[in-house]
C-alpha cells in the first residue's frame, strides 16, 4: 500500500474529507488530494500532525506494505527512507514532547514575527514620536499629536488581531530538521552584526532624544527649545523602532535555534 492509499484509508475511517483534513493540517485541499495520488508529498510537520490525528506512528504511517516483486521496487522504498531519515532530526537528541520544525514551517515563522516585530516597533515608535506635537502652542500640534497617537495604538492592536498559526511554537520545546537548521542558523550568524549595530543606535538616538535634547538649548529660548525637545520626542520614537525591531527579530531565531535554553529561562522567569 503506497503512502497516498494509506492516507486516504486512515482519512475515511476517520470520517474527513479531504476540505476537513486540509483544514486541520492548515494545507490547500488540493494538497491533501495531491498527497492520495502519490504526486507529491508531505512535509516532515504535516506527517508528525497526520500520525497525531489518526493516532498512528511515523514508521506506520509511512512504511509501504507491499511485496516487493522486483529490485527496483526494494532500491526506491529504501531510498524514500533514507530521505527521510535525512531530513528528520537525530532521533537520539530529539525527545518525544519536542515539536520537529522543517525548513517551511521555519521560514513562514520567522517571516511572520518579522512582520509583526515591525508592526509593534512602528507603534512603539509613533506613540513616541507623536510626543513631539505637544511641544507646539497651536492647536494644530495637539491635533495632530492626537491623531499619531491614535495610529499608533490601531497598528499595536492590529498586531493582536493578526493571524498566527505557529503559536504553539512559544509553547512547546522544538526541534529544527537539519536544513532548516543550517539555513536559520546561518542566517542567524550572518545578522547579529546587522542586528547589533542597530539595536546600539537605537540606544544611542534614545539617549540623544531623553537626555541630551532637553539640556543643549537655554530655557530663555523657549520656541527653539520646544522644537529641539521636539526633535528629541522623534529621535527617541526612532530609537525605540530599532530596539524593538532588533529584540523582537533576535527573540525569534532564539527561539528556534536555542528552544531547550530559551523555554528553561521562561520557566524560571515564572517561577
Amino acid at each position: 500500500m503506497t503512502f497516498g492509499e494509506k492516507l486516504q484509508r486512515l482519512r475515511k475511517e476517520a470520517g474527513l474529507s479531504q476540505e476537513e483534513l486540509a483544514g486541520r493540517l492548515h494545507v490547500s485541499r488540493q494538497a491533501v488530494s495531491k498527497w492520495e495520488r502519490n504526486e507529491s508529498y508531505p512535509e516532515t510537520e504535516k506527517l508528525i500532525r497526520m500520525g497525531q490525528l489518526f493516532d498512528v506512528t511515523l514508521d506506520e504511517l509511512l512504511q509501504e506494505k507491499r511485496k516487493m516483486t522486483d529490485d527496483g521496487d526494494a532500491i526506491a522504498a529504501e531510498t524514500d527512507k533514507t530521505e527521510i531519515a535525512d531530513a528528520v532530526p537525530n532521533p537520539e537528541v530529539v525527545r518525544k514532547d519536542q515539536m520537529i520544525v522543517d525548513l517551511a514551517s521555519a521560514e513562514s515563522f520567522l517571516n511572520l514575527q518579522k512582520k509583526k516585530t515591525e508592526r509593534t516597533a512602528a507603534a512603539a515608535g509613533l506613540l513616541i514620536g507623536s510626543l513631539a506635537f505637544s511641544f507646539l502652542d497651536a492647536d494644530a500640534g495637539i491635533v495632530l499629536f492626537l491623531i499619531c497617537f491614535i495610529a499608533g495604538m490601531v497598528v499595536l492592536f492590529s498586531v493582536r488581531f493578526m493571524d498566527d498559526p505557529f503559536w504553539n511554537f512559544w509553547k512547546t520545546p522544538l526541534a529544527l530538521e537539519r536544513e532548516a537548521e543550517e539555513k536559520v542558523r546561518k542566517e542567524y550568524e550572518r545578522g547579529k552584526g546587522r542586528h547589533t549595530f542597530w539595536n546600539l543606535a537605537g540606544i544611542v538616538f534614545i539617549a540623544v532624544g531623553l537626555l541630551i535634547c532637553p539640556v543643549i538649548i537655554p530655557a530663555e529660548q523657549e520656541t527653539l527649545d520646544m522644537m529641539i525637545m521636539g526633535m528629541g520626542m522623534i529621535l527617541a520614537g526612532a530609537g525605540v523602532f530599532c530596539c524593538a525591531c532588533m529584540a523582537g527579530w533576535r527573540r525569534a531565531y532564539r527561539l528556534l535555534l536555542f528552544n531547550e535554553n530559551f523555554q528553561n529561562q521562561k520557566g524560571k522567569r515564572r517561577k
